[in-house]
């Protein structure tokens, strides 16, 4: 009896020692030897707060991690020290999970530069990965082809029905595929939570007007996804937007309303002295640190250029607090055009309360009679030509 005894115990022992051998993870990662000495960190979330658990240096081209697999097997991150620069890092994206995950760090591999294999989930989030990159490789060179869409100073203008638009709502269908497949494994929830983080869904490029894809996927996942900061945050910011374009559509045909504005001199002037007056106006909000604005001058210089021969001007009204900041902005830029900023704070959020306004630049079309046009984006060629 005493060796029966013996024997299962020795079994017991066993299996608790294969247990514990298969919960842990062994990250085998490959780097070119010229990033020796680097610091790498592994940094798990833990209680929704970023957490370094573990940390090694880059010896020889390698670097190591193993430790016990957690229960949820959450998206972590690995963070390179000084890769693409002395205080620029490289981050990657894997999953903790049991077994050995081979890491290999390529510039040459995908838009990542990143490889990441050898367990089930990472394998699966390779997959998302190459077939993302796979879609982004392609639009770009059609961008630079100038396939299926014109060229413009902001970007470009996709034609509806064309091969741009196509490829655009594969995209959309592939990752709203694969998350509706995935939805109830770690990979599908990460990849779910992270495109809403960044209010990044390319399913929404053929269904945004009714938010059917985050719909579906909301009510596949599971309680504790929908509690999660981004989806609460992204349902947030959806509600947000929604109202701000309910107010922007109810301004479409009415009047402009009026606002105290300054001039480059210091004077107040009132908006209404300078609109509903015989020609049409163009109104566009912007500021010297906004990046995105700057990007519109050659199209706003084109317009005013086109305003001269048809009744149509365009006024700047800039929300800079830095009045040297802004001066210097429409003198290095030769801004033609009128330039204003808002009186004060106060006036720009009665301003942005009434017409909607939630980032910049932001545009107004107004009539000849001072009515609204066109609201937010800015306007067509086609808008513009039919303000008779």
């Amino acid at each position: 009896m005493t060796r029966i005894y013996l024997l299962f115990y020795c079994i017991f022992i066993c299996l608790q020692s294969n247990m514990g051998q298969d919960s842990i993870y062994r990250i085998k990662g490959v780097i070119d030897p010229l990033y020796d000495h680097r610091k790498v960190t592994l940094i798990v979330p833990i209680d929704g707060k970023a957490t370094n658990i573990d940390s090694t240096f880059i010896k020889n081209g390698t670097f190591y991690f193993e430790g016990k697999e957690r229960r949820e097997k959450p998206l972590t991150e690995i963070v390179i020290d000084s890769y693409f620069s002395a205080d620029s890092g490289r981050e990657i994206n894997l999953f903790l999970e049991q077994g050995t995950i081979d890491l290999k760090v390529d510039p040459t591999y995908n838009w990542l530069g990143y490889q990441v294999q050898g367990t089930p989930l990472n394998d699966l989030y390779q997959i998302y990965q190459d077939s993302s990159a796979y879609y982004i490789q392609k639009t770009v060179d059609m961008y630079k082809r100038k396939e299926g869409g014109s060229r413009t100073e902001t970007g470009l203008n996709i034609i509806p029905g064309g091969v741009l638009e196509a490829v655009y709502r594969q995209w959309g269908v592939f990752t709203m595929d694969f998350k509706r497949k995935n939805i109830h494994n770690p990979v599908g929830e990460a990849v779910f939570k992270e495109e809403l983080r960044e209010f990044r869904m390319y399913e929404r490029i053929w269904d945004h007007h009714t938010d059917s894809s985050f719909n579906i996927l909301y009510e596949q996942c599971r309680q504790e996804v929908k509690e999660s900061p981004e989806v609460l945050k992204y349902i947030k910011r959806r509600d947000k937007d929604r109202e701000l374009e309910r107010i922007q559509l109810n301004t479409l045909g009415k009047k402009m309303e009026d606002a105290v504005l300054c001039d480059t001199l210091g004077n107040d002037i009132h908006l209404l002295d300078m609109v509903g007056k015989g020609e049409a106006v163009l109104i566009d909000l912007w500021a010297s640190w906004c990046h995105p604005c700057m990007t519109y001058i050659p199209v706003l210089k084109a317009i005013h250029e086109f305003g001269k021969n048809n009744h149509l001007k365009v006024i700047g009204i800039s929300l800079d607090d830095n009045i040297k900041s802004w001066m210097h902005a429409i003198h290095k830029k030769e801004i033609p055009w009128q330039n204003f900023r808002m009186k004060d704070g106060e006036t720009f959020k009665a301003f942005a309360k009434k017409y909607g306004v939630y980032g910049i630049p932001y545009f107004i079309l107004l009539d000849k009679e001072g009515r609204i046009r066109t609201i937010h984006n800015l306007p067509t060629e086609e808008e513009l030509k039919n303000l008779e």
